[in-house]
């Protein structure tokens, strides 16, 4: 809990680099970062290049920036190849087909989007333990209490069948949660899709979609690296991770 919690993409150490050493040795046995900004490491081990090991997994975490679109991601669309957006907004244009309802607001939907990954992933789910699951809800409810949640859900014949809940903080969006209904193909799409418009019409300076996932690089997301510190090094034995 050093630094962001469940949620650290791209996060900073709070230690001096001077300092690092010390700290490192009173950290437990088995320590994880998750995903630390690439330059702030960087300029760590350019001070203490013994702990070189211990940052040697990397990631990418993906945003946008809707300046540089004009605030309109149909602007961003039109710089895809002509067959990859031409398959874009036929898609788009075949899910709107349902006449899906928009409805933006702060509402605390946790209890929505864990069913619907529930029900498309079932016992492989992510939150298919009370222990993730509870975390979403209590991540959710403190951005409903400090005024930070920006919540979309999508109707589709007259009931919810996607829901996206982001942080908006300052002038940054975080899109932290997503979750649709497979039954219905392309319902995801337009969730991002829209999730990002929201974010051009408050015309915030970034919007993060954090670290993972193929289609963010599909989207053309700008990406920067990350690194995760593990002591000991990894990759860790099946044994250690449990």
């Amino acid at each position: 809990m050093l630094i962001a919690g469940s949620y650290p993409d791209g996060r900073t150490l709070w230690i001096r680099n001077e300092q690092f050493a010390e700290f490192f040795d009173a950290f437990p046995a088995r320590t994880v970062l998750f995903d630390l900004r690439d330059s702030c490491v960087s300029e760590l081990l350019a001070e203490c290049p013994q702990f070189d090991s211990y940052f040697a997994e990397q990631d990418l975490r993906y945003f946008l920036v809707p300046a540089e679109f004009d605030y309109n991601f149909n602007n961003h669309i039109e710089r895809f190849t002509t067959e990859k957006r031409q398959k874009f907004n036929y898609d788009l244009r075949n899910i709107r087909k349902r006449e899906p309802v928009l409805h933006w607001g702060e509402e605390d939907k946790a209890d929505l989007f864990i069913d619907l990954v529930n029900r498309n992933f079932g016992v492989e789910s992510d939150y298919a333990n009370d222990d993730d699951a509870n975390e979403v809800r209590r991540v959710v409810d403190e951005l409903k209490q400090s005024d930070r949640l920006k919540t979309l859900t999508i109707e589709v014949g007259g009931s919810p069948q996607a829901v996206s809940m982001s942080l908006l903080h300052g002038n940054k969006m975080v899109a932290l949660y997503a979750a649709s209904n497979n039954d219905f193909n392309n319902l995801g799409k337009l969730l991002n899709f829209e999730t990002i418009q929201e974010a051009c019409r408050l015309r915030v300076d970034e919007i993060s979609y954090m670290t993972g996932m193929q289609w963010k690089a599909n989207w053309q997301m700008k990406s920067e690296p990350c690194r995760t510190m593990r002591k000991p090094p990894g990759p860790w034995a099946e044994t250690l991770d449990q």
